[in-house]
C-alpha cells in the first residue's frame, strides 16, 4: 500500500509539470514568424500594386487581406468579417504598411497567421497530454481500488481474524467474498479456526468430567473417613490404657485432617462446576457469634461488640468462611484471635486476627490462590491444601461480599465484608 501511494504520488507530480509546461507554451506565441510571412506579403503587394491580382499566383501559407487608406478592400484571399482596418487592429491581428515610393497605399492583415496555427497545435498537444494524464490518474485509482478490495482488505480481514484467534475468541467466522483472491488460503483459517474451537470444547467437556470425578471420588471418601473418625473416637472411650488411648486420639487426629483435606477439594471443585449454590436470605447478626462459638474449639477467641443488624448471607455457607479462618489461624499462629465489627457503608466488616508471625507482604496477593501455600518455616510444618482461604473468598463473592487479607503487625488479619440486607 505504501509504494501504490508512491507510485500515485509520482504521477500527481508528473501532471502537475505538464501542466506547468503547457501553461508555458500556452503563454508564449511566435510573433516573429508572423512578421516575417506578412513582411513577404508587404513585398509581392509593393511590386504588384498596379495589379493585386497577380498575387493570385503566389502560394502564401496564410489568408490575408489589403485594406486601401479609405479602409476600402483592395484585395483578400477569401472573405472575411472584418468591415475594416480599425477593426483588425482593434481585435489584434498581425499588420503591415504597404508604401510606394514613400507613399503610404494601404495595410496588409493577415486573416490565420502562422502562430495562430502554432496556437491551435498547443491547445490540442495541451488538451491530449491533459486528457492522457487524467486518464492516467483514473487508471491509478481504479488499481489502488481493485488492489485494497481484493488484497489489502482481505489480508487486513485474515490479521483482524488472528488476533481474534490469540485472544481465545473463536466464534466468530473469517469473512470471505467472491472478490477475495486468496479464497482458498482464508478457507483455510477458518477450517483451522473450526478445528481450535472443536478441540477447546472437548478440552473443556474432558476438564468438566474430571472435575465431576474429583467431585464423586470426595462425596464417596467422606463416609469411610467418617467411619474412621466414629470408631477412633469410641475405642479412645472405651480403651483401659493410656497408649491405646493416645494411638486411637492419633487416628483420630489424622482422620480429621483427612476429612477436612477431602472437604476443602470437594468445595473447590463444586465451585469450578458451578455448582456451589448459594441461597441469600435475612438472617440477624447474631448468627456470625454463633458461628464463631461453635468453630471455638480451642477457646482462642475473643469477640468485641457485635452491631444489630439484618444480614444478606447463606448461613451454611458463612460457616465454611468462618471456620476455614480460625482452622487457619490455629494451625499457623496458635495465639489468640481477636475478632471484631464495625459498619461501613453497605456492610458489616469482620476483622478476624491472630498475633502469629503474619504473612510476608510479596505473598498477600497470593494466599487467597488456588493450592498456595506460604514459604515460611511455620507453613511448611503444617500440613494443609492451600484452598481454605481460595474456597472462603470465591464464597464471599458468591454472596456478594468481599474477602480481604492484610498484615495486622504483629499478626494476620482476614477482613470479611459482609452484605447487609
Amino acid at each position: 500500500m505504501k509504494r501504490y501511494k508512491i507510485v500515485v504520488g509520482f504521477v500527481i507530480l508528473i501532471f502537475a509539470g505538464c501542466m506547468i509546461l503547457c501553461g508555458g507554451l500556452l503563454k508564449g506565441s511566435d510573433v516573429s514568424v508572423d512578421a516575417i510571412e506578412l513582411n513577404d506579403i508587404v513585398k509581392s503587394a509593393e511590386e504588384k500594386i498596379d495589379h493585386l491580382e497577380a498575387l493570385d499566383e503566389e502560394n502564401f501559407s496564410c489568408d490575408f487581406v489589403i485594406f486601401g487608406v479609405n479602409n476600402e478592400i483592395l484585395y483578400q484571399t477569401r472573405e472575411t468579417e472584418l468591415e475594416s482596418l480599425y477593426d483588425a487592429i482593434a481585435k489584434n491581428y498581425p499588420h503591415m504598411c504597404i508604401e510606394s515610393n514613400g507613399v503610404l497605399i494601404g495595410e496588409a492583415v493577415m486573416l490565420d497567421g502562422i502562430s495562430t496555427q502554432v496556437e491551435q497545435v498547443k491547445y490540442k498537444t495541451f488538451a491530449v497530454i491533459l486528457g492522457t494524464m487524467i486518464l492516467l490518474l483514473l487508471v491509478m485509482i481504479g488499481y489502488g481500488v481493485f488492489v485494497r478490495r481484493s488484497i489489502i482488505v482481505p489480508f487486513q480481514n485474515m490479521q483482524e481474524f488472528a488476533n481474534e484467534i490469540a485472544a481465545g475468541n473463536l466464534d466468530i467466522a473469517l469473512i470471505r467474498d467472491k472478490e477475495n483472491l486468496f479464497g482458498a488460503f482464508t478457507e483455510s483459517f477458518d477450517i483451522m479456526r473450526e478445528e481450535l474451537a472443536a478441540a477447546r470444547e472437548r478440552e473443556i467437556n474432558l476438564k468438566k468430567r474430571e472435575k465431576e470425578m474429583i467431585a464423586g471420588l470426595s462425596h464417596d471418601l467422606k463416609t469411610p473417613v467418617t467411619g474412621i473418625k466414629l470408631t477412633s473416637e469410641l475405642l479412645k472411650v472405651k480403651a483401659t490404657d493410656a497408649y491405646t488411648r493416645e494411638k486411637m486420639g492419633s487416628i483420630y487426629e489424622k482422620a480429621e485432617q483427612i476429612d477436612t483435606l477431602v472437604s476443602d477439594l470437594f468445595a473447590s471443585t463444586l465451585n469450578e462446576l458451578g455448582e456451589m449454590k448459594v441461597n441469600l436470605r435475612a438472617e440477624e447478626s447474631g448468627v456470625l457469634s454463633d458461628i464463631v462459638n461453635r468453630y471455638d474449639d480451642n477457646e482462642l477467641c475473643t469477640i468485641g461488640e457485635l452491631p444489630e443488624c439484618i444480614l444478606s448471607v447463606d448461613s451454611r455457607r458463612m460457616e465454611q468462611v468462618i471456620s476455614n479462618c480460625i482452622r487457619n489461624s490455629y494451625k499457623y499462629a496458635n495465639t489468640r484471635i481477636a475478632i471484631s465489627y464495625h459498619l461501613t457503608g453497605g456492610y458489616l466488616q469482620m476483622d478476624i486476627r491472630d498475633y502469629g508471625s503474619g504473612v510476608a507482604e510479596e505473598e498477600l496477593a497470593l494466599v487467597t490462590g488456588k493450592f498456595y501455600r506460604g514459604k515460611s518455616e511455620e507453613v511448611e510444618m503444617q500440613e494443609g491444601s492451600g484452598l481454605g482461604l481460595y474456597i472462603a473468598k470465591n464464597l464471599m463473592e458468591r454472596m456478594g461480599g468481599e474477602l480481604l487479607c492484610a498484615n495486622a503487625n504483629p499478626g494476620f488479619q482476614v477482613s470479611l465484608m459482609i452484605p447487609l440486607d
